[in-house]
């Protein structure tokens, strides 16, 4: 919104360069092919052109290694930040369904209701069979 056009590096940080093009807000900007040459437009249809030296708009030695190898870290860095970010998700996850699942048991299984549950099976099942023994004894006797 000043005019002023600023050429960040690819880390984040201060300006590498900072040049006041217009007194007016910059609308768009367009780099030639070969790198050389800026233009800056601004909303009023004024164009400035701005013509780069060498040491910034030609590759140095290394440079493109250095770039690539640059872009590996940071894609390995995101890689390990998103799998750490899915596993405390995860673990959130878990964690809360581990601390429903045991609210719920402490309400529903209360000790004494479970020990009462247990004998009523017991006896229910004794009397089956009772029931079951009579009944085979009763066959056999007739």
């Amino acid at each position: 919104s000043s005019g002023i056009n600023a050429e960040w590096p690819l880390r984040p940080g201060d300006p590498t360069l900072s040049i006041q093009v217009c007194d007016e807000a910059l609308n768009c900007i367009r780099i030639q092919d070969a790198g050389g040459l800026i233009a800056c437009g601004s909303h009023s249809g004024n164009v400035t052109l701005l013509e780069l030296s060498s040491s910034l708009s030609q590759l140095q030695r290394n440079e493109k290694n250095s770039v690539t190898l640059m872009f590996e870290r940071e894609t390995k860095r995101e890689k390990i930040l998103e799998s750490r970010y899915r596993e405390m998700k995860m673990k959130e996850r878990t964690k809360s369904q581990m601390e429903e699942i045991n609210q719920n048991e402490e309400y529903d299984e209360n000790p004494n209701d479970l020990v009462e549950e247990a004998e009523k099976n017991f006896w229910f099942t004794i009397e089956q069979e009772r029931a079951g023994h009579e009944k085979k004894d009763r066959e056999m006797a007739e």
